[in-house]
């Protein structure tokens, strides 16, 4: 990370600070007398990045706003590789606390916004946190010790810390297995206990299998046949049907057989007698019955028998044919 710009007000001891142009090579030295706002500017940067300082916890931040002012501000630019980045952070005295990451320039199109999402972008920017920074990076005044050579910090800027945590997670998860181990090999003799108590025989179960296979070919051919059965039975039921009604309709044409049969003697016999044998006694017997048993009965009545004995006897004839 290179700092290209800084811009605060109302911080610590500075109304307004504003560095511009920083170079992003070299070693650059501040100087000053004491108590003239040197080291107030790490301050600055640290509080920028971090939301705090190294004098000043989370708990007490709002004391980072300078006296008699009610909010402060500050706005950092930075490079990483060839990209730069700007930072803005805020606060006032009633403890409100806002930041935005954004690509350098573009402030109004931040893709972190809030201190956990900022916190969270700039740990993945930089691969290292306050700790981090404070011990590696920054030096604050009247702390300067020997650092220790296998400290968080150095194991986090490397890149070993991660693969510390990975190594431990993988350890433990070695140890958990480790304890389940005797519970599995349990387990491994309880089912080779079950499996010599079955007595399996070596190729028992491909000759269960074949039973199986000709069990189900068995099942689908009585399947088949029982289709079978269903529909016959149904063809069945539909011709007991038509064969009933078949009966009905033949006993009714018998029936009308029979009584045109019976019409066409009867009315051949009348005709004959009416028209043939008119004074004999049969045919006055039979015009007495007629005159009995028919009130609607005339004399011109027995030449319209022969249309009677024609149409009975066609009846007659196309029900024996």
């Amino acid at each position: 990370m290179i700092i290209t710009h800084i811009k605060a007000d109302n911080l610590l001891k500075y109304t307004h600070l504003e560095l511009t142009d920083i170079p992003r090579q070299g070693v650059i030295a501040i100087s000053g007398e004491n108590e003239s706002g040197k080291s107030t500017i790490g301050e600055t940067v640290c509080f920028a990045l971090f939301g705090r300082t190294f004098s000043i916890g989370e708990e007490e931040i709002t004391r980072v706003i300078r006296w008699g002012e009610s909010r402060c501000s500050v706005h950092l630019g930075f490079a990483i590789g060839d990209k730069d980045y700007e930072i803005a952070r805020f606060l006032d005295n009633e403890g409100n606390h806002g930041a935005r990451l954004y690509p350098a320039g573009e402030e109004e199109h931040p893709f972190a916004k809030g201190i956990n999402a900022v916190s969270e972008a700039l740990d993945d920017l930089l691969g290292y946190q306050f700790e981090e920074f404070v011990e590696s990076f920054y030096l604050a005044q009247r702390e300067i010790t020997t650092p220790h050579p296998h400290s968080l910090a150095i194991k986090t800027m490397a890149g070993i810390s991660a693969l510390e945590k990975v190594a431990d997670e993988l350890s433990a998860g070695l140890k958990n297995e480790q304890r389940k181990q005797p519970d599995i090999d349990e387990q491994i003799n309880a089912v080779e206990a079950d499996i010599e108590a079955l007595k399996i025989k070596p190729g028992k179960l491909n000759g269960l299998e074949m039973d199986l296979n000709a069990i189900r070919q068995g099942g689908s051919s009585l399947q088949k046949n029982d289709e079978a059965l269903n529909k016959s039975s149904q063809n069945y039921r539909d011709a007991l049907s038509h064969y009933k009604s078949a009966q009905l309709i033949k006993r009714f044409a018998e029936l009308f057989a029979f009584l045109s049969l019976v019409i066409t003697v009867a009315t051949g016999v009348a005709w004959y007698l009416f028209n043939r044998m008119p004074d004999s006694t049969y045919t006055r017997q039979l015009s007495v019955l007629m005159e009995q048993y028919v009130p609607l009965w005339r004399d011109q009545y027995p030449s319209q028998l022969l249309l009677v004995f024609s149409v009975s006897a066609l009846f007659v004839v196309s029900f024996w044919l």
